[in-house]
């Protein structure tokens, strides 16, 4: 038998395991190998989940919306998930790194924004040269309406969020830099109506401005949240090295997998060859090589005695040992 057909899939993780592994489930005519009890227990309870490709990740990172918000601009400000701030505007931000993109949702939507709000904003711009249209009074509702079918897309669709925030800064009272920028939008946006509406009154119309500002408003906060975005990315990067799963040794020395988000400070974890140390923490016993590369810049591998301390997210070169968790999550 080749090396190639030596080996098969774990259905549940990936994982190669040996084809007569002793793990195994026949489901449907064919037997299954796995790498873990707790694998053969998820692929036992639902193997169709598994079979049609829709892996089951084994950590579970929890969602936005369950994690601390706060304002980086103003102190004291707090919100479970994602928001804006009420006093400033700003987007808030986790109070705690995760591996989620904290920004990668809202800045989507303000590119979206962007890209409807500049092009309209050009064509009005365009729609003040002078030649480009004609002043006669005959003209003069034709043109309005032209005006105001661009600006009016780019004022209330592609400017709501600026519009939601100044929204939010007058029922807080608390007036910020989106109440200046509706205020001008919603005054030029209006005086530009009321002068097709009564001609008589001899207005001018600016819905130029309106849709100017809106749309470097959206540009300014396109800038901003991927300058925010950066300032997270290595931390997260970081957080991605993590393994999704950790040995857990029980009190009668049985190894069971676990997801990472289930370990907690005090447990007692078994790490191999080639794994990657699961969290932070202390040897207990054994003898192992760690690649500390990750951290320390160094090539060559630290050796870890007992009562020394290993770092998650470092690779065993060599060796093995067992470990207690200390830090965990956020805190490693």
């Amino acid at each position: 038998m080749s090396a190639a057909a030596s080996t098969v899939i774990d259905p549940v993780c990936g994982m190669k395991v040996a084809a007569d592994a002793p793990l195994a489930h026949e489901h449907a005519g064919t037997t299954y190998r796995f790498c873990a009890t707790s694998c053969l227990e998820r692929f036992r309870a639902n193997p169709t989940k598994f079979l049609g490709g829709a892996r089951e990740l084994m950590a579970s990172e929890p969602g936005l919306e369950h994690v601390l918000h706060v304002c980086p601009m103003c102190p004291g400000v707090e919100h479970m998930g994602p928001a804006s701030c009420p006093v400033c505007g700003m987007a808030l931000e986790p109070s705690v790194v995760t591996g989620a993109d904290p920004f990668a949702a809202e800045l989507a939507g303000m590119q979206k924004r962007l890209w409807v709000a500049a092009p309209l904003a050009l064509a009005l711009m365009a729609l003040m040269i002078p030649g480009v249209k004609s002043h006669d009074a005959g003209s003069h509702s034709l043109w309005g309406a032209v005006e105001l079918a661009l600006a009016t897309p780019a004022v209330f669709w592609a400017g709501a969020p600026i519009l939601a925030r100044a929204r939010d800064s007058v029922r807080s009272r608390n007036l910020n830099m989106f109440s200046l920028l509706a205020l001008g939008v919603l005054v030029a946006w209006g005086a530009s109506v009321a002068a097709i509406a009564f001609p008589a009154l001899g207005l001018g119309m600016y819905f130029e401005s309106a849709a100017s500002i809106i749309a470097l408003a959206l540009l300014g906060q396109v800038l901003e949240l991927r300058a925010r975005r950066r300032t997270g990315a290595a931390l997260r990067e970081l957080l991605d090295l993590a393994p999704r799963t950790a040995l857990r040794l029980d009190p009668l020395g049985n190894e069971k997998e676990v997801p990472l988000a289930q370990v907690e400070p005090g447990y007692v974890l078994r790490v191999k060859p080639g794994m990657k140390v699961p969290v932070d923490g202390v040897v207990l016993q054994g003898e192992a090589q760690l690649d500390e590369s990750m951290l320390t810049g160094e090539s060559k591998p630290a050796r870890k005695r007992p009562n020394e301390r290993v770092t998650g997210a470092t690779v065993v070169v060599s060796g093995s040992f067992s470990m207690i968790a200390e830090r965990v999550g956020s805190e490693t």
